[in-house]
């Protein structure tokens, strides 16, 4: 299986390429009144409105980790959820596509924060790096 591997917040986390529609530069994005904090707004993709989610506010990482603001690197990974329904998720930079072997991948750990623990299928043992490959229903879901 491949992992299209970003960083966010200097942390690694992946989703299966078969999920993801495309990877484009950060866009504009336009806010809309009581969406959950980490729905950061929505953006026009080519005619099309989609939200973009900031994984640093749905996670909470900010509070663990030092987290800048994107910078020139900033990427939008357009995520396929239904054949009508797609989802940006802001991330700091794409770093790499990987094969994995499931071997190379184990069930997360009991006792992550909570929204992390479920939003993460599985988390990939590759080289001396663990990357969080996460489920893209859990993490759209509330």
């Amino acid at each position: 299986m491949q992992i299209v591997v970003f960083k966010v917040c200097g942390q690694e986390y992946g989703f299966s390429i078969e999920d993801v529609k495309e990877i484009v530069l950060m866009q504009k994005t336009t806010l809309l009144p009581n969406m959950p904090r980490y729905i950061e707004g929505i953006t026009n993709l080519r005619g099309r409105i989609i939200p973009v989610m900031d994984l640093t506010l749905k996670f909470n990482l900010g509070e663990q980790f030092s987290c800048e603001n994107v910078g020139a690197e900033g990427r939008l990974i357009v995520l396929n959820i239904s054949e009508e329904k797609q989802v940006a998720i802001k991330a700091d930079e794409v770093s790499e596509i990987l094969s994995a072997e499931e071997k190379e991948m184990e069930q997360p750990p009991e006792g992550l924060a909570a929204g992390v623990e479920s939003a993460v299928w599985k988390v990939l043992k590759y080289e001396d790096r663990l990357i969080m490959v996460l489920d893209k229903t859990k993490v759209v879901a509330a």
